[in-house]
């Protein structure tokens, strides 16, 4: 993509047709959009994948190593395939969605994700905690604050997942996540939009961006470490990341 908007001559002639590929960038002047083809969406994750991911994240209740409390990425609401209105007849109770106060909604409804069960991830060093009120000695306020597994000082940020499929490349599991935000996504999906330049609306330069919230982000992702009341440490976590990727994968071609 060229780095500046202008009448193109001989000296920023760029070599590009009008021909829509797969992950194209389209520049309307302020207004950047990602092009997906119907072959390359078939290889990404689905909104039932991603459902799918966050409920066997949270099924393997991974903690917070200070506190030990079992931490939560809220659950995605299955907002796919859901009834039509037209498509039951104004008698039939049987298919229509329950009342938010009745007893079968409110057995369905997910649990609660309170604030001291959220993740949140030190950025230089990827480990996965618990809010938690540790302090290193030298720490000052909350920007930067002393890993207490690793001692390396980092920001501290909410983790959360990334909810639109079509900015995934694949189906993988979320492994890794962006710096400084905090969305998480597979690994390719992290390297695919840490290395793709997207124009900036004010000075027009190009830079890396989050594709879930637009933050500038470091040119490299970070890997996630998880804590877990297994006794064989992190491979819980390969092994969990690797058989529901493989399970994903199945149901289409990475």
């Amino acid at each position: 993509m060229p780095n500046k908007r202008c009448i193109p001559t001989k000296a920023n002639l760029v070599n590009e047709d009008n021909i829509l590929r797969d992950k194209t960038l389209i520049d309307l002047c302020g207004v950047t959009l990602f092009w997906r083809s119907a072959k390359g969406l078939s290889k990404t994750a689905t909104m039932n994948d991603l459902k799918r991911m966050v409920d066997c994240l949270n099924l393997a209740r991974f903690q917070c190593p200070i506190l030990y409390k079992t931490l939560r990425m809220p659950s995605i609401r299955d907002t796919i395939n859901r009834p039509s209105p037209a498509s039951t007849s104004p008698g039939d109770s049987s298919e229509r969605p329950a009342s938010p106060r009745s007893p079968t909604a409110s057995k369905r409804r997910p649990p609660t994700v309170t604030s001291d069960s959220k993740p949140y991830v030190y950025l230089n060093c990827g480990h996965v905690h618990g809010w938690h009120t540790w302090r290193a000695l030298d720490d000052v306020g909350d920007s930067i604050r002393t890993c207490p597994m690793c001692r390396q000082s980092s920001p501290f940020v909410p983790l959360q997942m990334g909810l639109e499929p079509a900015f995934y490349i694949d189906r993988r599991f979320p492994t890794h996540c962006f710096n400084p935000c905090g969305h998480m996504a597979s690994e390719k999906t992290c390297r695919y939009w840490c290395g793709l330049r997207i124009p900036n609306n004010h000075d027009f330069s190009l830079q890396a961006r989050c594709p879930f919230c637009l933050a500038i982000i470091s040119p490299t992702p970070v890997r996630l470490l998880f804590n877990s009341d297994e006794e064989n440490g992190d491979m819980w976590w390969i092994e969990l990341a690797t058989q529901l990727s493989d399970e994903l994968s199945a149901d289409g071609s990475v």
